[in-house]
């Protein structure tokens, strides 16, 4: 117990709190928080729990036990994303049994954001699910929604609050909430005083020469994202996109950006299919197949950096991207129209697609 006043007061100065604050909290005075802090004497064991809760560690983390802490934690992440590793288009494990282990591991560790976002993933992949079978998943997609913001909160990875701020947009998209994604907005930077943007003009030649191409990659990557959400109407748009990727990567190794590639061929497919243009359908779903087949290997190799002259000096690359499955193309491919589905469907080249289904 020696290690808990310590604690108390290093966790209280970290977050800025004063002893009547955490006293307030908690439900005692603040004389009570002193005596802790100074050991006189320590919290009834009842309170142990509200002041983890109140400065967002697990109590294990309150007692100092840090290494045994994050050793489980580790433990515990690798689990769950082995849990949730495809294969054959199908998770691992099923969600209710990956949502029963995180919400079990939620409560020996509260408000670790790492965890929330996890359990967030599987609740919106658990509201897909719903939608599908035409059930109302509001209730779930709220849930996931609270976890993520409590998640970006307690995050303390820049970067990882980017991605759990992209993920929230998407949730609020999704149940129509205009006010709070507006709010998120107010509060963002304009792409031109982005992170990316303002490194790029720094004068050393080599920070230079990286942070130019980060600044390319995050760009890109972020129009691409738009493109690919808001489906165009024409597939010029996607056919145009997928020829700047080619000139920017020197048309190969695009590691994960070959999510990007597999969505604008895909979507310019679908496009052509709905102009009955089956010559051009088949040749951008070909093209799909192959940046899906390459970001599958470039995921299980960790092969994501660029080589082109222009984006190879890149170290940071974005972290948001759409990793399909065969699962996905297959139910997307009741959007197109049904003569042309069915050619693609008996196409005896595309056999290796649906024989995981079979």
């Amino acid at each position: 117990m020696i290690k808990l006043s310590t604690k108390i007061k290093e966790l209280r100065l970290r977050d800025g709190r004063t002893q009547e604050e955490l006293a307030e909290a908690v439900g005692v005075t603040a004389q009570a928080v002193s005596r802790w802090e100074k050991e006189i004497c320590y919290p009834d064991m009842e309170l142990i729990p509200s002041i983890a809760n109140y400065f967002h560690v697990s109590i294990d983390e309150l007692f100092g036990y840090n290494n045994d802490r994050e050793i489980r934690l580790s433990a515990y992440i690798e689990k769950i994303d082995k849990m949730r590793e495809y294969c054959d288009g199908e998770f691992q494990t099923a969600l209710e049994e990956q949502e029963t282990f995180l919400r079990r591991t939620l409560a020996e560790f509260p408000n670790e954001w790492k965890l929330q976002m996890r359990l967030a993933s599987v609740l919106g992949s658990k509201a897909a699910k719903e939608k599908e079978n035409g059930e109302d998943s509001g209730k779930i997609l709220k849930e996931a929604i609270a976890l993520l913001e409590q998640a970006s909160k307690n995050c303390d990875d820049v970067e990882w609050k980017e991605s759990l701020i992209g993920q929230l947009v998407a949730q609020y998209s999704e149940i129509c909430d205009d006010e709070k994604r507006e709010k998120l907005a107010a509060e963002s930077s304009p792409v031109f005083i982005s992170r990316e943007m303002i490194r790029a003009y720094s004068k050393d030649e080599e920070k230079h020469k990286q942070y130019t191409a980060e600044a390319v990659l995050s760009l890109i990557h972020s129009v691409a994202w738009v493109i690919n959400w808001n489906w165009a109407d024409s597939p010029d748009v996607f056919i145009a996109m997928a020829e700047l990727y080619k000139a920017l990567f020197g048309g190969k190794n695009y590691g994960l950006f070959n999510s990007d590639m597999y969505e604008f061929y895909y979507r310019a497919a679908y496009q052509y299919a709905k102009q009955g243009d089956e010559q051009n359908t088949i040749e951008c779903f070909d093209l799909a197949l192959q940046h899906f087949n390459a970001c599958n290997t470039a995921w299980e190799k960790k092969e994501n950096k660029p080589t082109s002259p222009l984006l190879s000096s890149a170290v940071a690359l974005p972290r948001r991207y759409v990793l399909n499955n065969s699962g996905n193309i297959i139910s997307t491919l009741s959007y197109f129209p049904e003569d042309i589905a069915s050619l693609i469907r008996s196409n005896p080249k595309y056999a290796w697609l649906f024989a995981k289904q079979k």
